[in-house]
């Protein structure tokens, strides 16, 4: 097996052979940022033998200009966690190879990355793009929310410290109360920018999803308005989810409102339950999502529905058809980041003046559990 030189560290013969048989190209960098395991899919993408490359730094395999982004993800990964990025590599006749790259700790002192040559695969070069674009707007995203938020709880604390001095028949109370109102809303928008830069806190713990959309039947019907009728046709035998239930009523409450806007004449908003087996090929194309158990939650709305180019786009963050003041353009961007962060993913169906369906598909508590450990 040609994978690592006799002088390199030597590796368990299972994980060799499973390299050798994986679709993807695969190095591992140790601490000083040197190569010490290349597999074969690796070396014929880059036209290296593997001889060439163990033992050798990083910039021996990757473009100087994207090392340094690759070397730096690598140095701030904690244990278990991964990280997706572009990487530039290079072969001996100066030709590059464009591919994103997912890192993962494998020990202390090894970082091992996955490669996917983008020119194969375009759409994964567009989600990619994308992904990018998310994390750059989820790092602006977070930075400003703690300072907003800071700020919020300021001004609602001088409201309950003039609320004290004040009589109950005086007129200014309604005022204060809009100052609280405005608030509350700023303090709800932070906490859409703060998951969508996954640096919302998280208490994960068993959901009934029932459960918890019975519990928020009188917020949904407040939410929508007495022109929209909400149909509940939830699955008896439902399996549990895990989650933050704070951020699963978010999901709800979101989509609810995107339904509620695309119906200003009125219609029905039906919220749908179901088990589901997803196989591999259902959930190719979503990253960390394993095949098995899921529970879909559905969304529907008789309302105006979207065009192609509309749907294209509705995942992008401060993207809206919406009046200025109507809408901010992080709604959807949030429903998918945390269900994301939940290891599953979001799919729509819609049709201009058909109504759209948006189902969020998570995994099933086992399977929940079994990542975890």
């Amino acid at each position: 097996m040609n994978i690592m030189r006799e002088q390199a560290l030597a590796i368990d013969p299972r994980y060799a052979a499973l390299l050798e048989q994986t679709r993807e190209g695969v190095f591992v960098v140790d601490g000083q940022g040197r190569l010490t395991l290349v597999n074969a899919v690796l070396t014929r993408l880059v036209g290296r033998a593997a001889d060439q490359l163990v033992g050798q730094p990083l910039t021996r395999l990757i473009v100087p200009e994207t090392a340094d982004c690759v070397r730096n993800t690598i140095d701030r990964l904690a244990a278990e966690a991964e990280a997706t990025f572009t990487v530039v590599m290079t072969r001996p006749d100066g030709t590059r190879v464009h591919a994103e790259g997912r890192a993962r700790r494998v020990g202390p002192e090894a970082v091992q990355v996955l490669v996917y040559d983008l020119a194969d695969s375009p759409q994964r070069a567009e989600r990619l793009r994308h992904a990018q674009r998310m994390e750059v707007v989820g790092r602006l995203a977070s930075s400003i929310a703690h300072d907003f938020n800071n700020l919020l709880t300021a001004i609602v604390g001088y409201c309950d410290l003039l609320e004290d001095q004040l009589t109950d028949a005086d007129v200014r109370r309604g005022d204060l109360e809009e100052i609280r109102v405005a608030a509350m809303r700023g303090a709800a928008l932070t906490r859409q920018l703060l998951a969508l830069g996954r640096h919302q806190v998280s208490r994960r713990s068993p959901i009934d999803l029932n459960a918890l959309l019975h519990q928020m039947d009188h917020l949904l019907e407040r939410l929508v308005g007495s022109d929209v009728t909400i149909a509940f046709e939830l699955a008896t035998d439902l399996l549990i989810i895990e989650g933050d239930p704070a951020q699963i009523e978010q999901v709800v409450l979101n989509l609810a409102t995107n339904a509620r806007d695309a119906m200003p004449e009125g219609g029905t908003l039906t919220i749908r339950t179901a088990n589901e087996v997803l196989e591999v090929e259902q959930v190719q194309g979503h990253q960390d999502v394993t095949p098995g158990l899921f529970i879909r939650l559905e969304v529907g709305d008789t309302g105006t529905g979207m065009t192609p180019e509309t749907q294209a786009r509705i995942f992008e963050p401060f993207f809206t058809t919406k009046e200025p003041t109507k809408g901010t353009g992080l709604g959807l961007p949030t429903v998918q980041a945390i269900v994301t962060q939940g290891h599953g993913f979001v799919d729509v169906e819609s049709a201009s003046q058909r109504g759209s369906t948006f189902r969020v598909h998570l995994p099933a508590a086992e399977l929940a559990s079994d990542d975890a450990g």
